[in-house]
């Protein structure tokens, strides 16, 4: 399989193609706009995981540290029992899937800047939350026993140049529908 860096190095390398209106794929690329081009790129690029650690953006390592201050923070504060992390369905991704008690947890972890002026909580906009909503019901279809009780949590971290600071726990985010609740006979 290819890595990150090659295949972006064999993108690179892709020829000029010529069509017999002598226009070349750039022209194309540039008629039909920048995004649609980048979107295809990204898609062949997630294909092939993530990217290597030295290759990481500043906002993917804060990212990550994030949701590592979040799962140890989660297991030791509050005593989940962490099952997943980074659980993957399709275009959408959980962060954290773990237990408390007796509850299932979906868990979505939200890094904000010191004094950022919109919260964690509030930055998971109705897509994301149907994003999260639709990879949780895959989980929950993949799981056996199927669990009684489910939730959706936020957990924001408040970051500081790249310091983990103070956490913020949203238990019960309403993103489920009636539906999704098991019946049980």
């Amino acid at each position: 399989m290819m890595s990150f860096a090659s295949c972006s190095t064999f993108l690179e390398r892709i020829p000029t193609i010529h069509t017999s209106q002598d226009h070349n794929i750039a022209e194309y690329r540039d008629s039909l706009g920048i995004f649609m081009f980048s979107g295809v790129l990204n898609r062949i690029r997630s294909a092939f995981g993530p990217a290597p650690e030295d290759q990481r953006t500043e906002k993917q390592k804060a990212g990550d540290a994030a949701e590592d201050a979040a799962a140890k923070w989660l297991k030791t504060e509050k005593r989940f029992r962490i099952l997943e992390r980074n659980w993957r369905f399709g275009r959408g991704e959980i962060d954290i899937i773990a237990v408390d008690r007796e509850t299932m947890v979906f868990v979505e972890v939200r890094a904000r800047a010191v004094g950022a002026l919109v919260s964690g909580y509030h930055s998971v906009n109705q897509k994301k939350r149907d994003t999260l909503r639709n990879c949780a019901l895959a989980y929950l279809k993949r799981t056996r026993p199927y669990p009684r009780h489910f939730r959706f949590d936020i957990v924001e971290v408040e970051l500081n140049n790249g310091a983990v600071g103070d956490l913020r726990h949203f238990e019960h985010v309403p993103i489920f529908h009636k539906q999704d609740r098991p019946t049980h006979s």
